[in-house]
């Protein structure tokens, strides 16, 4: 909004549901400015979600930015009770439970935690893509899979392994123009193929700005030592 690319008055008109996902990144990866933004435009009829892994400091405030009487979702917390109103959600890992209309998520409740089963499989480093491989290959893994990489570099190994054995999947990465992720997300949803890579690098803005860093550095040093080179001459 701050660049002109979505006008305020369009904003408040059209916007029907707004997510905010890893939303206890956001405010430390810089765009606390944005949402402040964004969020005087936002009208009171939309609704908004914010999901988080934890609960912070941050996530507090992006809460109490953005969100009208929000109702608190913890799928972990299966002691919490329900409790009853309308409003805006957050999902988290931490805090209490609360679903809307008195309906409870969590134990026996409907798309609660116990109603999911989870599996684990432990092998080596160098183990893992056969083992991805043979659960893919066997079928053991049915409709639409989400695979998760801890780097770009991971996740497109992956992706070449798994293609030499005729497998069709996508890779889903940052480092991939806007319109090139937009193209993969709309051909899995449309079923072009089943299996997706998603790249979960959340220390890659990291890496890039201490790489800048370097880069300014040795720059400055190259030129002071120009410099030297000059006035000894």
């Amino acid at each position: 909004m701050r660049e002109a690319w979505l006008q305020p008055s369009t904003l408040a008109a059209a916007l029907q549901m707004l997510v905010l996902d890893e939303a206890d990144l956001l405010l430390s990866y810089g765009y606390t400015e944005d949402l402040q933004a964004l969020a005087a435009h936002i009208p009171r009829s939309a609704q908004c979600l914010l999901m988080s892994a934890t609960s912070s400091a941050e996530i507090e405030q992006l809460q109490q930015l953005v969100l009208h009487n929000p109702v608190m979702l913890n799928l972990l917390n299966v002691s919490a009770a329900a409790m009853a109103g309308n409003g805006d959600s957050v999902a988290n890992g931490q805090s209490a439970v609360a679903a809307a209309n008195g309906v409870a998520f969590g134990a026996g409740g409907a798309g609660s935690a116990s109603e999911i089963t989870h599996y684990s499989y432990s092998c080596s480093r160098d183990d893992r893509r056969l083992a991805v491989l043979s659960l893919l290959k066997l079928g053991l893994l049915r409709k639409k899979v989400l695979v998760f990489a801890n780097s770009v570099e991971d996740g497109v190994a992956l992706r070449l392994f798994l293609e030499s054995f005729g497998i069709r999947l996508g890779c889903l990465h940052a480092e991939l123009p806007v319109n090139s992720r937009s193209h993969i997300l709309a051909s899995f949803n449309k079923g072009l193929f089943d299996f997706l890579i998603a790249v979960d690098d959340v220390h890659a803005r990291d890496r890039t700005a201490a790489a800048a860093a370097a880069a300014k550095a040795a720059a400055a040093a190259d030129t002071t030592a120009g410099s030297g080179r000059k006035r000894k001459r």
